[in-house]
């Protein structure tokens, strides 16, 4: 009976929680995919997403974050430190998990001014909870469901490596950028945790995250910028890879489009605007594996706050 249960409400929010609602989050906000991103945009970004797969299904899941990161100490255009946090929420059913990240990153020059190569560490505490009355099962006084958890905590580190030039993540392109990331998440695999382990998800497992993207300026206001996304880990090889176009109508402001093909699983076409300080983003995301047939298309809607914008000579 327990067996049956973990597989019915605990493997799916396993498959979410790895593989996160709406992939094509990452192009609004990298915060979650590698540490040495925290401070390594010219602005101090203030995210807030809510993702919806299967919105016309009863008990669908529903992943709600924030984030905000900082550059610290230092004159403005020359910190050298990053530090950030974010609380993500994932509810499938039954079954929840509410996760705490805070960061760390050193960010240093490399040859010239623009390019730079940030080292990160992110310590996290997640806790996963089960609503028992709201599981069908034949007998709730079975024994099995009696010594079940409620609740479950665990802890978590991760680390990575960010080379990058200091007008990524910009909304005023001067010249190319780029980013090559790095990234191990969950180096204590499942982690020190507090309960009966009832909760054995694959988000807790060890991943190694490989992400990419250059940005190539073209007639002073266009901008192609291809990018690809590499998940190794429990659930075996993920790509994801990206192309998106942006116009840049003003400084500071621009509007962009792209489509993000995930190998074997979906695509998600994907839109973005950024007006001076506000950024809005939205991602349509429809499956392509042999479970679009039990499925529907995901939303994610993404709004950010782009605070303390440094200055960038041009070149």
């Amino acid at each position: 009976m327990l067996f049956l249960i973990l597989t019915g409400v605990v493997a799916p929010l396993a498959v979410n929680a790895q593989l996160y609602p709406v992939r094509g989050s990452y192009l609004f906000n990298d915060y979650y995919l590698n540490p040495a991103t925290t401070g390594s945009k010219i602005f101090n970004p203030f995210w807030l997403s809510y993702q919806k797969p299967n919105p016309g299904l009863d008990n669908s899941p529903v992943h709600q974050s924030v984030s905000y990161h900082s550059l610290i100490s230092g004159p403005p255009n020359h910190r050298t430190m990053g530090m950030g946090g974010g609380l993500e929420y994932h509810g499938i059913g039954p079954v929840s998990y509410t996760r705490l990240q805070l960061s760390y990153a050193y960010h240093a020059e490399v040859k010239r001014r623009y390019n730079k190569c940030a080292f990160g560490l992110a310590l996290g505490a997640t806790h996963y909870a089960i609503q028992k009355d709201k599981l069908v099962v034949a007998d709730m006084n079975d024994p099995l469901i009696m010594e079940m958890t409620s609740t479950e905590m665990r802890w978590n580190a991760s680390v990575g490596m960010l080379f990058y030039s200091d007008r990524y993540g910009s909304q005023r392109y001067t010249t190319d950028t780029y980013h090559l990331g790095w990234s191990v998440m969950n180096i204590l695999g499942p982690g020190e945790k507090s309960g009966n382990g009832s909760f054995n998800s694959q988000d807790q497992s060890t991943q190694v995250v490989l992400s990419g993207a250059y940005g190539r300026r073209f007639k002073k206001v266009w901008m192609i910028e291809p990018l690809m996304l590499i998940r190794m880990g429990a659930a075996g090889f993920q790509a994801d890879i990206t192309t998106r176009v942006y116009y840049h109508y003003m400084d500071n402001a621009n509007v962009w489009t792209g489509l993000s093909l995930r190998t074997g699983d979906a695509f998600a076409p994907v839109f973005g605007l950024t007006h001076q300080n506000v950024s809005v983003g939205y991602a349509f995301e429809i499956p392509v594996s042999d479970i679009r047939a039990y499925t529907s298309p995901a939303h994610a809607i993404h709004i950010g706050i782009l605070m303390n914008r440094r200055l960038i000579k041009t070149l």
